[in-house]
C-alpha cells in the first residue's frame, strides 16, 4: 500500500493535545502569550533583542519520539509487521522568567516564592490538559509521565511533563 501524506495519527493527537493545553492555559491564573508546537531536543522559548517569549509566558507541545508498542509505555521487543502499533511520547512545557535582581542586589526571596507557586500552578495546567485529551480517548491508551522543573537558563525557567499515548488504539 502506498504511503499517504500528510501524516495523520500523530498529527491529530498532537492537535487535540495542543487545543487542550491552549484551553487550560487560558483558564490558568497567569495565562501565557505563546501557546504552540515546538520541535527539537528541547522545547525552550526563544528570545531576540526586542522580544522574549519566556517573559510573556510560553506553553508548548512537543513530539519527543514514537516507538513500536503493543501498549504504552512498553516498547515492543519484536516487531511483527509494518502495521505494528506505535506509541508516541509527547512533552508539555510551560516557561516563565526567573527573578534576576539588578547589578547591585539579587532578587528578593518573595520573587522566588512567587515563581515557585507559578511553576506548581503550571503543573496543574499541564495535567488538566492531559486529562482533557484522556477524556477524548480510551483511558487505557495514555500513560502520564513525570513532571519536573527545568533548570534556569538565560533567565528563563519552566517545567515539563511527558505522556505516552497509543497512536492507533484511541485515535
Amino acid at each position: 500500500m502506498p504511503t499517504t501524506y500528510p501524516e495523520r495519527p500523530v498529527s491529530q493527537l498532537a492537535a487535540k493535545l495542543l487545543q487542550c493545553l491552549r484551553d487550560e492555559v487560558q483558564l490558568s491564573p497567569s495565562p501565557n502569550a505563546v501557546v504552540g508546537f515546538r520541535t527539537g531536543t528541547t522545547g525552550q522559548p526563544l528570545a531576540g533583542l526586542t522580544e522574549d517569549e519566556c517573559c510573556d509566558g510560553a506553553a508548548f507541545v512537543r513530539v519527543v519520539r514514537t516507538y513500536p508498542s503493543w501498549g504504552v509505555p512498553a516498547p515492543a521487543l519484536t516487531s511483527m509487521s509494518c502495521a505494528q502499533p506505535h506509541g508516541v511520547v509527547f512533552e508539555l512545557s510551560i516557561w516563565r522568567c526567573s527573578p534576576i535582581g539588578d547589578i547591585s542586589e539579587p532578587p528578593v526571596q518573595q520573587a522566588w516564592n512567587d515563581l515557585h507557586q507559578e511553576l506548581l500552578n503550571d503543573r496543574l495546567t499541564m495535567l488538566s490538559a492531559i486529562c482533557c485529551l484522556q477524556a477524548q480517548l480510551d483511558q487505557r491508551t495514555i500513560m502520564i509521565g513525570e513532571w519536573a522543573p527545568v533548570n534556569t537558563d538565560g533567565g528563563c525557567v519552566g517545567s515539563t511533563v511527558t505522556l505516552d499515548v497509543d497512536i492507533y488504539k484511541g485515535t
